[in-house]
């Protein structure tokens, strides 16, 4: 049946992921051209509070791409049990990935704008 998650999509994986890097690429530029934006940001880190200070966007998207990971692989847990298999972990896991990717790139190229 079209339109469900019966079948796994490497494509729409894929591409979700590279989405979401250039989404964390828009993101960063724009932050670039606010001037109310801090001009130095901190590296992503597990022990900062990613909701205080709000200036520090890496932190919070930190957490939601690991947040949509565990969500994708509660999924896939939930999907292989079923039956017919279900493939809907594939979205929230490929946004994690890729705004966990976006977050490393862009952290690397503000490194001169990042606090270490």
């Amino acid at each position: 049946m079209p339109g469900d998650f019966s079948k796994p999509s490497l494509s729409f994986a894929l591409l979700f992921m590279v989405l979401c890097v250039v989404g964390m690429c828009f993101v960063w530029l724009l932050q670039k051209l606010n001037p109310l934006s801090r001009a130095v940001w901190v590296q992503p880190s597990w022990f900062a509070n990613p909701f205080v200070p709000l200036s520090q966007p890496l932190q919070l998207f930190h957490l939601a791409g690991w947040c949509s990971i565990a969500t994708g692989i509660g999924a896939l847990f939930l999907g292989l049990l079923s039956t017919p298999r279900n493939w809907a972990w594939e979205l929230p896991f490929s946004a994690g990935v890729g705004v966990l990717v976006g977050v490393r790139l862009v952290a690397a190229a503000a490194r001169g704008g990042t606090g270490a």
